[in-house]
């Protein structure tokens, strides 16, 4: 004698002819059925429980579709429409489950077609996956902050290396103005000891030695002021300040490898929205590429310019280089990409000062050609309409 297997209550009788083991399968995971001529949806106990209503529950495909997250709703729909993709659909979206809030469910479904090759019917079963999910978004964040410190750390090994390069060119300049104020305090040393220095003597050896350090005190600014790290703090800025202070830093480079350093400013300036130390250390990226690109080429030169357009202030490094071709251009900010030798360079530098310039929402471009050179334009946003008067 045969067993006989009770199905349930509401069961479609219209349902495919399926083996009984398959059936016991659907019960326990979650089976569904909707029927596309009438729009009739059948739910399992196993389903309704799982979506969190009573066994007993009516839902209806309008009902399921009111349910559904509306950031998933379209593709949804698009699941559930024969005429979109294959006959087997595969789908991972949120529910508003009445008790536990926002869930995943993931959905695996077959259209059935008639003797016509009409579809009549989509049969799938449904499960939890939202322990799944969340690990899956919990990985995801893991890796994001990962990648996020692991940028964060590029950015400072390449900050220190940009320090690193203005330190060389420092410690040289910093070699005159020092040389001049143990000048000065020996030459104290001898008039005091002659019992010759004379209230005009000493006025006069003071007021130079006051200047000599001054100067080293704002050079060594510039250099602390670049090694701070994390967000830009932005404020009212002083372009010419800036200039100054790189061409204070990359002139020794320069003058020893020959190269004519020209600063083209108005008279009268508005202040930008910047980081000083984060806009200095990208215009001595820029400046540095540019003495690299410089290598021998006749009558090098290189200048910084300023112009006010509108709201916005646009910086330039120009240089009279080798120039570069387009493949080099389009890639010029990519992480890594670098036209030196192994050993010589990053791949870095661009990159980082690209992103810089973005975190203090302004813009760098580059236009170049072998043979002509290449130009750097930086847009920056101004601060105010205050002007100052440059004394450059």
């Amino acid at each position: 004698m045969k067993s006989k297997v009770d199905r349930p209550e509401n069961f479609d009788e219209s349902a495919p002819n399926l083996p009984i083991e398959t059936w016991f399968q659907l019960l326990q995971m979650g089976s569904w059925k909707l029927n596309l001529r009438t729009n009739k949806l059948f739910c399992t106990p196993a389903t309704l429980e799982l979506l969190g209503f009573p066994k007993s529950h009516q839902i209806t495909l309008d009902g399921w579709l009111q349910l559904v997250h509306s950031d998933d709703l379209q593709k949804f729909k698009q699941f559930m429409n024969p005429e979109d993709g294959s006959s087997k659909r595969d789908l991972e979206f949120r529910f508003h489950h009445p008790v536990r809030s926002i869930i995943w469910l993931r959905a695996v479904a077959e259209f059935s077609f008639d003797f016509e090759a009409k579809p009549f019917e989509f049969l799938g079963i449904v499960s939890d996956v939202t322990a799944l999910k969340e690990k899956e978004l919990e990985a995801t964040d893991t890796l994001l902050k990962e990648l996020a410190n692991a940028h964060e750390a590029v950015k400072s090994s390449n900050r220190l290396a940009t320090i690193g390069e203005a330190s060389a060119s420092l410690a040289h300049e910093l070699h005159t103005p020092l040389s001049v104020l143990m000048a000065q305090l020996q030459n104290l040393n001898i008039l005091h000891q002659l019992n010759k220095l004379g209230e005009k003597e000493l006025g006069e050896h003071i007021s130079s030695m006051t200047n000599v350090t001054e100067e080293l005190l704002n050079r060594l600014k510039l250099m602390q002021e670049m090694t701070h790290g994390g967000k830009p703090g932005l404020g009212p800025c002083d372009a010419g300040e800036v200039l100054k202070g790189v061409r204070s830093l990359i002139g020794p480079t320069l003058k020893d490898r020959g190269i004519k350093m020209m600063v083209d400013l108005p008279k009268q300036l508005p202040l930008i929205r910047s980081n000083r130390g984060q806009l200095e250390q990208v215009l001595l990226i820029l400046c540095n590429n540019a003495v690299d690109a410089l290598t021998n080429t006749p009558n090098p030169s290189l200048a910084l310019n300023f112009y006010a357009e509108d709201q916005f202030a646009k910086i330039e490094v120009i240089d009279n280089g080798l120039g570069m071709n387009e493949t080099t251009v389009s890639s010029i900010f990519s992480p890594f990409f670098t036209t030196k030798e192994r050993g010589q360079g990053t791949g870095l530098g661009l990159s980082i000062a690209k992103n810089i310039i973005e975190e203090h929402n302004g813009q760098i471009a580059v236009k170049s050609s072998l043979g002509m050179g290449t130009t750097f334009t930086i847009r920056l946003r101004l601060a105010e309409t205050i002007y100052r008067k440059v004394a450059f």
